[in-house]
């Protein structure tokens, strides 16, 4: 029983040893540590300010953006309208000076009646042709004129077709 216990006692003083970390503070690996730190905060301050930056630049880009998007819009909608006014004043200019012509063969008209008092039957028979037509024409006009509200919101197109047609019909008059 002796071989035992020193046995015993042999194991219980081997596993008191301590193998751990000796109690000593590493000063340099500190100071190491703590300027890591130091610099870490500051590039983390750093990247916070030019994040802040970046944003307000960000957000004066997009105002200065949505304004000159604002204003090219606008810009476009008075071009567009003016276009607009444009195309429908040159079509009533194209049918005055047909209308301008047609007074001015009829002026020449009656200046040969006068000549010719033979050929004034054939001319008043024109003549009653002409207004009749041009009734109906002066009809069409008036309705597109008490309308024009209802023209005004039409494509630029779709107005020209109506306006072309009454070009035609003073066309049809003059000739």
């Amino acid at each position: 029983m002796k071989k035992s216990f020193t046995i015993l006692a042999a194991l219980l003083s081997i596993s008191t040893i301590d193998y751990a970390q000796q109690d000593t503070w590493d000063v340099p690996a500190t100071e190491l540590m703590i300027s890591h730190n130091k610099q870490n905060y500051s590039d983390h301050q750093d990247v916070k300010n030019n994040q802040f930056a970046s944003q307000a630049t960000v957000s004066v880009w997009k105002n200065s953006t949505n304004q000159f998007k604002t204003l090219s819009d606008y810009i476009d909608k008075r071009l567009t309208s003016a276009f607009i006014v444009v195309a429908d004043v040159t079509t009533l200019y194209n049918i005055y000076s047909q209308l301008s012509e047609m007074i001015t063969y009829e002026q020449k008209s009656l200046v040969i009646a006068k000549r010719h008092p033979w050929a004034a039957p054939l001319l008043a028979s024109e003549q009653a042709a002409i207004i009749n037509s041009g009734n109906d024409l002066f009809s069409y006009i008036s309705l597109l004129i008490m309308s024009y509200g209802d023209i005004s919101k039409m494509k630029v197109s779709a107005r020209k077709v109506i306006f072309h047609s009454i070009d035609l019909q003073v066309g049809v008059l003059k000739a």
